[in-house]
């Protein structure tokens, strides 16, 4: 669950965002994607989510890898 942008907070607007994006090697964000939204209001605040996370890296055979992920994003009040 993400914060409201807050102009659709004071319009009491709820929704979504399905995004996608790489986990590098690193940890790290990279590619963030909106797939779909139910406003385009909330598809920065999802990226900017997104972006500022840091996440633990998939591995194979003992080696991180870049990963691909897709997540649905909901922001309610």
């Amino acid at each position: 669950r993400t914060h409201l942008p807050y102009s659709l907070k004071n319009r009491r607007i709820e929704g979504w965002v399905i995004i996608e994006w790489v986990i590098t090697y690193t940890g790290r964000v990279s590619h963030p994607r909106v797939i779909q939204s139910s406003h385009h209001e909330f598809q920065q605040a999802a990226i900017d989510s997104i972006a500022s996370s840091k996440w633990k890296p998939s591995e194979i055979s003992g080696k991180t890898v870049n990963s691909r992920v897709r997540q649905k994003i909901t922001f309610s009040l």
